[in-house]
């Protein structure tokens, strides 16, 4: 091989090794979108289950809430009822 041989043997062969760490950076690039975006996601949606626990929670609360006032309320229709069939004992 002459002289212009070797010179585009050479040139090929650092056109490979350009291409080849192009390509790389490439995927590297790539890689780490992907990765910031699954990142995002996950992020996002933990922030959404953490809100559905929230109101979850929030909501229990309520219930709890709700309950104790029934459990007054069956209290004083209990006390009532007793009342009324005591009247109605004494009417008899």
């Amino acid at each position: 091989m002459g002289e212009v041989g070797w010179g585009i043997t050479f040139l090929l062969g650092m056109s490979v090794i350009i291409a080849s760490v192009l390509n790389l950076i490439l995927w590297q690039v790539m890689m780490t979108r992907r990765v910031t975006e699954e990142a995002r996601i996950k992020a996002a949606s933990e922030t959404a289950y953490r809100d559905i626990a929230e109101r979850a929670t929030a909501a229990q609360e309520t219930t709890g809430q709700q309950l104790n006032e029934l459990r007054a309320h069956m209290a004083d229709l209990r006390a009532r009822v007793g009342d009324i069939e005591r009247m109605m004992r004494e009417v008899e």
